[in-house]
């Protein structure tokens, strides 16, 4: 079988382990050597099998632009974590080394004392800078961006794009299009560096450029930034103030960690957790149990009200016994057909293919799919009170009680997304097991209803 490169990559690694701790023992500035046939990523996979003693042994003997790359592929948390217990004066030198946007990323973790000291060690441009990405709202473009951008004069030609973009080389900026700006910086469109690469020199970039490229504002939040890019299939996106003017560029290696994020916390939402700021293992315990038991109280008292429910209708389950049997199968039908329509609804929202003034729409395809799914299930229960020779009283009381509970669940499970993005809530909190609860608790309602009705029992 032949290897893969990351199988490669992880043996490179693992051989290497031994190598280092003893670099460490012996010399620890030696260990820099070691890290420069290793991208940064594989490198965090190196340092990881060590104790955190070590990393900080590694960290204040190496080159900080070493420490830079590495942290910059760690998690901000843990990147934190190990950083706050080096002296100031060093991580200032490390964080001038990174981009201006992980660097921002990595400061927004540290405390207000802890952030103002570190600051106030680095250079002026580089704590201008990142004072100013900081001064933006958290999950926004203005904290994402990098102030680090090629732009074009839109009175120039397709040299001098290529001289600016050959500047922006030298100072190490990503690059893949260049933006063309006013003498008051508004942005006036874009061309791309094959675009300027293919032109003639003396081509104006007015005759070049896109004119209208996609962009986003400095308040725009990031999971609209991650739609616009995957949208128009971009490479990076101007940022702009509202004015017009160029404020900084997000890149696609940014989205795909917002795109991450995003998913992550979307997925722990319709499971019924709180996100977890931090990965898995780097959680508390108590911090894990708060996260996960403040849902499961919260479940915990909505499905009491089944109970409560059961307990008004004593008399009903005590007349025709054989009701009891069924209360498991309406339940559940009711509640998976409410976490189906939740999960199907956020998902589209989360991804712009339903917005809230499609709420109608919705409602009526959610209705006719309930009534369908319901018909499927009340022949199958129809069918099996009739086996159990319930009789067909109860036989016709399961039956409807289906159609009504699932297509009940599915208009709740897809109107309670659309009303939460309506009021500025995340869509995501209306999760499965939630609405699963909440069907429940209407579905026995509807059960008993139904019952009382045929049964006619007081």
């Amino acid at each position: 079988m032949t290897e893969t490169n990351g199988e490669s990559r992880l043996a490179t690694v693992q051989l290497l382990l031994p190598d280092l701790r003893e670099a460490l023992a012996a010399d620890p500035a030696s260990a820099a050597g070691l890290f420069e046939e290793l991208h940064p990523a594989d490198g965090v996979d190196l340092i990881s099998a060590l104790e955190d003693e070590e990393i900080l042994t590694l960290f204040a003997n190496i080159p900080p632009a070493d420490t830079a790359m590495l942290t910059a592929f760690m998690e901000a948390s843990t990147a934190y974590e190990l950083l706050r217990q080096l002296p100031s004066e060093l991580v200032a030198d490390i964080l001038e080394q990174m981009d201006p946007d992980d660097g921002a990323e990595l400061l927004a973790e540290f405390e207000d004392e802890e952030q103002a000291q570190v600051l106030s060690q680095m250079e002026q441009e580089d704590r201008e800078e990142a004072a100013a990405l900081l001064a933006h709202e958290e999950e926004t473009a203005g904290r994402l961006m990098t102030p680090q951008f090629v732009t074009v004069p839109i009175e120039g030609t397709a040299a001098t794009a290529i001289e600016r973009a050959r500047a922006g080389a030298r100072e190490e900026w990503s690059m893949h299009s260049l933006y063309v700006v006013d003498e008051n910086q508004i942005l006036r469109g874009r061309i791309t560096l094959m675009e300027a690469l293919a032109a003639e020199p003396n081509e104006k970039i007015v005759d070049l450029m896109d004119t209208d490229p996609p962009k986003v504002y400095v308040d725009t939040d990031q999971e609209e930034v991650a739609r616009v890019v995957s949208k128009y299939d971009l490479i990076a996106v101007p940022v702009l103030e509202h004015s017009g003017a160029m404020a900084g560029i997000i890149t696609v290696d940014d989205m795909v960690d917002i795109l991450i994020e995003e998913g992550t916390e979307d997925a722990h939402r319709l499971g019924a957790v709180e996100p977890l700021d931090n990965p898995y293992f780097a959680t508390g315990f108590w911090e894990m149990a708060w996260k996960r038991g403040m849902w499961l109280c919260l479940l915990f008292f909505v499905t009491m009200f089944t109970g409560t429910v059961l307990q008004h209708s004593s008399d009903m389950l005590t007349h025709t016994l054989n009701l009891i049997l069924f209360v498991p199968l309406v339940i559940a039908s009711g509640g998976n057909s409410g976490a189906q329509s939740a999960t199907l609804v956020t998902r589209a929202l989360a991804t712009g293919e339903v917005k809230v003034r499609d709420a109608v729409r919705v409602a009526g395809r959610e209705i006719g799919m309930g009534l369908s799914l319901g018909f499927v299930l009340a022949t199958l229960g129809f069918a099996r009170a009739i086996l159990w020779d319930t009789g067909h009283l109860v036989a016709w009381i399961v039956a409807i009680t289906l159609i009504c509970v699932c297509t009940w669940g599915a208009l709740l499970g897809s109107m309670l997304p659309l009303l939460l993005k309506k009021v500025g809530i995340d869509p995501a909190i209306a999760s499965s097991p939630f609405v699963a609860s909440m069907v429940d608790v209407s579905g026995i309602l509807l059960y008993m209803a139904v019952a009382h009705a045929i049964l006619h029992v007081p």
